[in-house]
């Protein structure tokens, strides 16, 4: 049986319209309810769910951080951490020692890991991972702009009636 994620990628092969795909999975959902299979349904909706609650946990942590940012009480863990020095230093990103931040997870070369327990170098393939978003979103941020200027350029109201 295929997950949610996989049936949704085999859809965007028929088609690229967002609301057909979720219908199409929702008329698979149904399908499964009314069979009553349960253990089905729970592999198809898993890595749905493990997205979710990966989202959730990112929001909670930016909370956190916010938190500690504003100095609310109880929230952000340490403020300094020694250095090998033997010198207190401010820590910069606020929260960042807070034990939720620390326990939060990512996934690099196929393996979770907690940002607690990451190396120096586990950190520049993050910093590398969302280096290459910025690129990518740059990237449509440079094809919107042609599209504006294609469009203003030439009078008409969008790319098809060019």
């Amino acid at each position: 049986m295929n997950t949610i994620i996989q049936t949704i990628d085999e859809h965007f092969e028929v088609t690229t319209d967002p609301k057909a795909v979720k219908d199409y999975v929702a008329d698979f959902i149904r399908e499964g309810v009314e069979r009553g299979n349960a253990e089905a349904l729970i592999m198809f909706l898993t890595p749905a769910v493990q997205i979710m609650v990966s989202n959730r946990l990112a929001d909670y942590t930016r909370k956190i951080r916010k938190a500690a940012a504003e100095r609310v009480d109880g929230f952000g863990g340490p403020t300094t951490f020694p250095t090998s020095d033997g010198v207190d230093e401010e820590v910069r990103f606020p929260g960042l020692l807070d034990e939720a931040v620390l326990a939060d997870t990512f996934k690099i070369n196929g393996v979770f890991i907690r940002v607690g327990e990451m190396t120096v170098a586990q950190h520049q393939s993050m910093i590398d991972r969302y280096a290459g978003m910025i690129d990518a979103v740059q990237g449509r941020v440079d094809f919107h702009t042609e599209c504006i200027r294609a469009i203003s350029l030439s009078g008409v109201d969008c790319l098809n009636n060019l």
